[in-house]
């Protein structure tokens, strides 16, 4: 499986300035393919990934700038902008629109180790840049395959793409069923809630006041540049500690049981509706467990979300009353059952991870009937989640 890890870069100016230069050689050459996929789009020819990889060489004999970048670096542009085109295609679809030009390339990379980067020491290589320091904060683990260099609020970082053995873990014979919540961040089906810090709600002050500061400078001046690097920063900062604080989250639920259940949400939709679910990482959470229990031979099963805060998790009986979020008992008309509306939830996916499983709680073990264990990356780009309607 893959795995990646992320560093900070400290280059000196001369070596800021050569990264600058290769971004944008990789801006100008992205947006040549871009007006190329347009043009083609209008005429109504076709235009794909392997006709575009062509242009590398042509755009390399054309630009004179083009030698700043390394050959591996242009065609992964190409493999962007192919992603990116499909993705937009697929987003304009129902509306009918066509896919924008993208302006701006904050990152590049190399799909090859030793050919264009390599690590020297405690320093990394780099094409047309020279050595660069690099805070190991932690050791590289695996073999180097890939790398991806970024710049985030005016800092650079470099992120390894390294082939790892996945060392699963010892088992606890548990298995729980999560519901996630804006309130609280998961809850889960034995009772347990894991708080949310309101990370962005914390920041809030500190970020309006930068913003305030942003509006009032000149576009183009000192200040300008420097009040935009200093919220991009903060910004930064929050991302930066609601990851750090999902992955213990995660780090935590794969050690403890072997076997998850997580409500199958589309999140990105989610977000766009109410900003709560963004700062709460939902989808983030959910990308974070699957590669986490890829890495240590857990099983995580998506299981449909539908009617999960409806049905009563005593007898199965759905209720076809609405309830609003307000209303945080969950009653059942049947039975008799009243509980919390989210332990309820959970523990609803639980059972459904149970019905794909198809063993009971005391029988948990990290290979269900019916389910199948994490498998690499290659084989499998979801990691090992399976989902289930």
């Amino acid at each position: 499986m893959f795995r990646y890890f992320t560093y900070r870069l400290y280059p000196s100016k001369r070596q800021a300035r050569c990264l600058e230069a290769t971004l944008e050689v990789c801006c100008a050459f992205n947006n040549r393919l871009v007006d190329q996929r347009l043009a083609a789009r209008r005429e109504g020819r076709p235009l794909g990934l392997a006709a575009q990889l062509r242009e590398v060489a042509v755009f390399r004999r054309s630009e004179a700038a083009a030698v700043l970048a390394h050959s591996h670096t242009l065609q992964l542009v190409a493999a962007d902008v192919d992603r990116a085109w499909r993705t937009r295609l697929r987003q304009a679809k129902g509306a009918g629109g066509v896919p924008g030009r993208k302006q701006w390339v904050q990152s590049f990379g190399f799909k090859q180790a030793r050919n264009g980067f390599h690590v020297d020491g405690r320093r990394l290589r780099l094409f047309g840049v020279g050595r660069i320091a690099v805070r190991w904060h932690r050791p590289l683990q695996g073999t180097v395959k890939t790398l991806r260099v970024a710049r985030k609020a005016g800092r650079w970082f470099a992120g390894f793409g390294c082939e790892i053995v996945p060392t699963p873990r010892p088992l606890t014979c548990r298995e729980v069923g999560i519901d996630l919540g804006t309130d609280d961040l998961a809850i889960l089906s034995d009772g347990e809630r894991v708080p949310r810090p309101r990370w962005a709600l914390a920041a809030q002050d500190r970020l309006a006041a930068l913003r305030r500061r942003l509006r009032r400078a000149n576009p183009g001046t000192a200040g300008y540049s420097k009040a935009r690097a200093l919220l991009g920063r903060a910004m930064v900062r929050v991302a930066a500690r609601r990851r750090d604080y999902i992955a213990k989250v995660v780090a935590r639920l794969v050690a403890d049981y072997d076997r998850l259940a997580l409500e199958d949400l589309d999140a990105d939709r989610l977000a766009r509706m109410r900003a709560s679910v963004s700062d709460a990482g939902w989808g983030l959470f959910r990308r974070l467990l699957l590669a986490k229990a890829e890495a240590t031979g857990r099983t995580v099963t998506l299981v449909r979300a539908a009617w999960t805060s409806q049905t009563c998790s005593a007898c199965g009986r759905r209720s076809r009353r609405w309830m609003p979020l307000s209303q945080r008992t969950f009653a059942c008309e049947r039975c008799g059952w009243s509980g919390d509306r989210d332990v309820n939830a959970a523990r609803v996916v639980l059972h459904l991870g149970q019905q794909v499983w198809g063993s009971s709680a005391s029988q948990a073990g990290p290979q269900p009937v019916g389910a199948k264990e994490a498998e690499p990356r290659s084989r499998r780009p979801v990691g090992c989640a399976e989902r289930h309607s």
